[in-house]
């Protein structure tokens, strides 16, 4: 992965990241948080998508990791989390819908 194909917006939001838990995290945190990922405009390159994969955090940071998802699925070709090990609960409903999406 050559970092310089990496948009700065992307390394800015994960510069924050990863997402907290709703229950430790700041409102200066979550209005950060919120700002970076909305600069985020898709289509997500492949090689950006993976490193968004490790953004998430343990629930779903009200409601960011639902943009997370939106983005990473954004990615051209096959879905990036069939290229990604892991298996975190983000991880693996990413996984679920690409099966639902006949992957």
């Amino acid at each position: 992965m050559d970092a310089s194909q990496i948009r700065q917006e992307i390394n800015d939001f994960l510069s924050l990241a990863p997402l907290p838990a709703e229950g430790d995290a700041s409102v200066v945190q979550m209005e950060a948080l919120e700002q970076a990922l909305l600069r985020i405009t898709p289509p997500l390159t492949r090689d950006e998508a993976v490193l968004l994969v490790g953004a998430f955090g343990p629930d779903g940071c009200y409601g960011l990791a639902l943009g997370l998802v939106s983005l990473i699925e954004s990615a051209p070709g096959d879905p990036v989390v069939l290229d990604v090990s892991g298996d975190d609960t983000w991880v693996q409903r990413l996984r679920q819908r690409a099966r639902n999406g006949g992957w």
